[in-house]
Formats: structure tokens, sequence, C-alpha cells
């Protein structure tokens, strides 16, 4: 079995970046060592030495091109998705192995460019992680994890990845549909009673609001989309 360059450019940007976050920006930074679905770590705040039980997630990309003269990845929308309603903010970093530098980019409306197909993340010199800039990046703007609505919309966010459709283009039979139309009908209500909630309270609650939104948005375009688009009377 070979151990590529390759490997040795992803080991040596995922490890570097752990190595950084905990050294230089003294956070607690957890390495995803077990399946990986597009988050490889988890950092945990750190506040005058206590840790918060605040919570960013990253996905890890190492490379040994020169990101500061420009560099762009594209993602696909399961991916996006999948970042945008996660309960945690959910960072973009970029490694440059050679130049020993860190380039990141927070998930998000702003920051994700749509093209005809996916998604790109555009990176170049003014986007490199720099202690300086700790208190900016890793500033959750989430209620804390013991929040109400939080705790409800993590409760939600259980039963959509339950979903049968998850991973799948189209339903095969009339039960998994009938199944997963009776789960979304339900959560849809409660999310937006949960979006009302939210614009009640404001604040904080104001960027839950904003992730409630977008598994609003997702559940309707992947999910009921496929639902109406399953054929039942080939069964009839």
């Amino acid at each position: 079995m070979k151990f590529t360059s390759n490997n040795i450019t992803d080991q040596t940007g995922i490890h570097f970046f752990a190595y950084s976050i905990t050294k230089h920006f003294r956070h607690i930074c957890r390495l995803n060592t077990g399946l990986d679905v597009g988050i490889d770590a988890e950092i945990e705040i750190v506040d005058q030495g206590d840790a918060t039980g605040q919570y960013f997630r990253v996905q890890i990309k190492s490379t040994s091109d020169d990101v500061s003269s420009g560099k762009t990845y594209y993602i696909g929308e399961d991916h996006t998705a999948y970042w945008q309603r996660n309960m945690c903010p959910v960072i973009f970093c970029v490694v440059d192995v050679v130049r020993d530098k860190i380039y990141s980019k927070l998930i998000s409306n702003e920051s994700l460019r749509k093209t005809s197909t996916q998604y790109a993340l555009d990176f170049s010199a003014s986007d490199i992680l720099d202690v300086s800039l700790a208190g900016k990046l890793f500033n959750p703007k989430l209620p804390s994890i013991s929040d109400p609505v939080r705790v409800s919309f993590i409760e939600i966010l259980g039963r959509i990845e339950r979903l049968h459709i998850n991973g799948f283009d189209v339903y095969g039979d009339v039960e998994t549909v009938n199944e997963d139309e009776a789960v979304v009908n339900e959560v849809t209500a409660e999310l937006v009673q949960l979006k009302k909630m939210c614009q009640r309270k404001g604040g904080v609650h104001n960027e839950l609001g904003s992730k409630i939104d977008q598994t609003l948005q997702w559940i309707r375009s992947q999910v009921r989309s496929k639902i109406h688009d399953f054929d039942i009377s080939q069964y009839y």
C-alpha cells in the first residue's frame, strides 16, 4: 500500500491546523477520526482558560499551492446544505503546507458563490487566518446550547437526518414516500413556529432563525420536490 505525496499533504495540513488552533489561538481542537461527511475537526472555544461549550466545525483542505495568489474550491449542493443546516458555525479552511499558512472562510450565503451546477469558495491573501482575527472569527452568534429554541431545532434536525430520501435521488417505494411526507409536514410546522419565536426574540436568535429558514428552504427544494416527483400511480 502506497503512502503517496497527496496523503502526506493531507495529513500534514490536518495536523498543522490542529497544532495552530491549540498553540496560537488557545482553543481545543478535536480531529474527526471517524466517518468523514464533510467535517474534519471541531473547535471548542476557550475563554480565559475556561472551555465554553461553544463550537465551530471545520472542513480542512490541504495544498502545496500558494493560496495568497488565489484559489477556488467547488462544492456540491448536498455539502453546502449540510453545512448551512449545521447547528454549529462551519468554517472551510485551506492549509498551505509549504508556507505554513492557513486560510479560512465562514460558510454563509455571503461566502458561497453560486455557479450553474454547484457552489464556489474563492480564497485570496485576505482570507489568511491570523491570531489577531481570533475574536472576530471565533465568535459564535447562536444562543447557548441550553436555549429551548436551539434544543428544539437540534431535535428536529435529528428527525430530518433520518429521512429515507437522504443520500438518494429518488424514492423507491410508496411506503417510504408516505413516511417521509408525514415527517416533513410535522417538522415544517414546527420549524415555522421556531422561526417566529426567533423573530420575536431577536439578538442572537436572528442567526438561529436564519439557519431555520435555510432548513425550510432545503426541505422544499430537496425533499418535497422528490415527494411530488414520485409516480404513485404505478402502484395502483
